[in-house]
């Protein structure tokens, strides 16, 4: 789902047929301005194979061969430990994803799968000393996105997603999605970018890179401001995001809301091309136009 680019939209997108969907702005049909929320390994093909001492997942490669194998007596064991809950993990994680579509020995059912990742969901480390889990977010994601055997709930996740995202603003994120597209309620894209604001004032970096677009472009009724656009995207590019330093190394290069800076924008354009998991391919065409017209000779 990738609309037109007078549209602002928090859109689906499947980066491969084995890769789950995933939140990001798409506001253009062309891959050069998709900007991603979630940035993960390409392949998605994770599987949580043990705990840190801090309670952080480890992850490994997914052995689609041998996982149902592996997990799903354990799995299905009944009383929650952390190897049941790793495993219900795994599980849920090929389930969502639609991991391993070929070749797996998974035979999980969608309402088995559903019902271990609301449990999942539902735990708290203050109750069973359980390690956190972004179990939360995958459920959000699965109703609103659905899943093998599953149908988006857009009721259930308008109220799921309402009473999480007081404790988890990323929450937000989703709900803006939703109010965006007009899933489960009429369009109404005051309340989308309402949701980003408020997910940006509580620190959510992705919902500040959209509304840095938001600036850049004139959408969800704000008057374009390129100036501002800069000034978001400069403090985002502080931290490891290849989108945002793919658009702000683009309207560096145009001079637009700032002094052209091609130097600056060759650096930017670069680390963006050259991330090791979410490298953002089309600046290639941008480096070239610098390189060609002698744009930076330092």
């Amino acid at each position: 789902m990738r609309l037109g680019v007078a549209v602002f939209s928090l859109a689906l997108v499947l980066a491969a047929p084995s890769a789950r969907a995933e939140l990001g702005v798409g506001i253009s049909s062309d891959a050069e301005h998709q900007m991603l929320l979630v940035q993960r390994p390409p392949s998605m093909q994770a599987e949580l194979i043990g705990l840190a001492d801090n309670d952080i997942p480890l992850f490994g490669p997914v052995d689609c061969a041998t996982l149902g194998a592996r997990h799903l007596q354990t799995a299905r064991s009944g009383a929650l430990s952390i190897e049941v809950i790793v495993a219900r993990y795994n599980i849920v994680n090929v389930w969502t994803g639609n991991l391993c579509a070929e070749g797996n020995d998974v035979s999980v059912q969608a309402r088995e799968a559903r019902a271990w990742l609301a449990e999942l969901a539902g735990l708290r480390r203050a109750e069973d000393g359980a390690a956190f889990i972004d179990a939360r977010r995958r459920f959000a994601e699965m109703l609103v996105f659905g899943a093998p055997g599953q149908a988006p709930d857009y009721a259930e996740a308008r109220r799921y997603l309402s009473t999480e995202a007081e404790a988890d603003p990323a929450m937000l994120l989703y709900l803006a999605f939703l109010d965006e597209n007009g899933l489960g309620g009429a369009p109404d894209l005051a309340q989308a970018f309402q949701h980003l604001h408020s997910a940006g004032a509580r620190g959510v970096g992705e919902a500040e890179a959209l509304l840095a677009q938001a600036s850049e472009l004139g959408l969800l009724g704000q008057a374009r401001d390129e100036t501002d656009a800069v000034a978001r995207y400069e403090r985002l590019a502080e931290s490891v995001n290849p989108p945002v330093w793919f658009r702000l190394g683009r309207m560096l290069l145009d001079g637009r809301g700032a002094a052209r800076d091609p130097c600056r924008a060759q650096v930017l354009l670069h680390r963006a091309r050259s991330h090791a998991w979410n490298p953002v391919l089309e600046a290639d065409q941008y480096l070239d136009r610098i390189r060609e017209e002698g744009l930076c000779r330092s």
